[in-house]
């Protein structure tokens, strides 16, 4: 069976350039030069007959043909499989990832898998951490805000973009240690609005794709003509923040202390669980202490409600400015 790849397009994401004819349909910036890693769709699993057999470096035992997560990983040799439920495998060696979907009907899972959990446990192989978070940036520095629970991180993103900060990811955070500096890569320009978001700050919902079928949210284009602008190029990190929307009157933020900000960051990775099955856990901990010795983790507890939003904002804002200014 042949796993050659159309190379008809270059497409650019978390620092990496991708070639691939898959027809993605999430907002891609595309690239003139040479790629790091393709992608493509096989219409049968490209190893041997029986790997999917072979003892798992991990197995959820209870999987979920519709959650983006992995359920089980295998390696065979120097190829690493990574399989969700009964809808995909993806295989990934050093030069190519390839698709092979077991059930037609979840084909638009793809991308979100893909340029979800796929792309983080590829680059999390090889050394360059990845975090659940929405990045933005300001004044040339990243801040980021952590997936919590109804913590509202696009939320606060959407609000700092609205008001003339850069888009630089919606729902990852890739991490790379250049010396004693710590930079975010850029994600892809796109952002997920809930209609009632995209009503307010674009004026209608009208040629929005949902993100997924049976899902409310909504793509919406970052930059050249979307909302807002996007940011694409690797930058410092300054501030990382742990959300909380709660019943509060006010806005607070407050310093988390580092053992309890380095098992955050442990606790917001990507694959948290995957990376403990595959030993790969320890090595990201000098990672992270360089990260929040550079950027130091907050608690952001703020009251819900639209109407707070300028508020948030405002006291984001000025964090930062004292951050930057090293008087905080």
């Amino acid at each position: 069976m042949s796993e050659s790849v159309a190379r008809e397009r270059v497409v650019e994401v978390y620092g990496l350039r991708i070639a691939s004819a898959f027809p993605f349909r999430f907002t891609m910036r595309t690239s003139d030069g040479p790629a790091d890693l393709a992608f493509a769709m096989v219409d049968a699993a490209p190893l041997d007959p029986g790997w999917d057999e072979l003892p798992a470096s991990f197995d959820n035992a209870r999987p979920d043909q519709y959650s983006d997560m992995v359920h089980r990983v295998v390696r065979v040799d120097d190829c690493v499989v990574a399989r969700f439920a009964d809808a995909a495998d993806f295989f990934l060696w050093n030069d190519r990832i390839l698709c092979h979907l077991r059930e037609q009907r979840l084909a638009h899972g793809v991308e979100i898998w893909l340029f979800g959990t796929v792309l983080a446990l590829w680059l999390e192989l090889r050394g360059v951490p990845t975090l659940h978070a929405a990045s933005v940036v300001v004044d040339d520095r990243v801040a980021s805000f952590l997936a919590t629970n109804k913590g509202g991180k696009s939320t606060l993103a959407i609000t700092l973009v609205q008001a003339g900060a850069r888009l630089l990811g919606d729902d990852q955070l890739t991490l790379e240690r250049r010396g004693e500096c710590v930079v975010a890569r850029p994600g892809y320009p796109q952002m997920r609005f809930w209609p009632e978001q995209a009503e307010r700050l674009l004026g209608s919902t009208v040629g929005l794709e949902r993100v997924q079928p049976g899902s409310p949210k909504l793509r919406v284009a970052v930059g050249e003509g979307g909302f807002g602008a996007f940011h694409g190029d690797a930058s410092p990190m300054q501030a990382l923040y742990l959300p909380e929307r709660d019943a509060s009157e006010a806005v607070e933020i407050v310093p988390v202390p580092f053992g309890e900000a380095l098992t955050e960051l442990v606790r917001h990775s990507f694959l948290a669980g995957v990376l403990e099955a595959l030993g790969l856990a320890p090595q990201r901990f000098h990672a992270f202490a360089a990260l929040l010795r550079q950027a130091p983790l907050r608690r952001l507890r703020y009251p819900s409600g639209l109407e707070h939003l300028p508020d948030v904002r405002t006291a984001i804002l000025d964090d930062l400015s004292r951050t930057r200014d090293g008087t905080a």
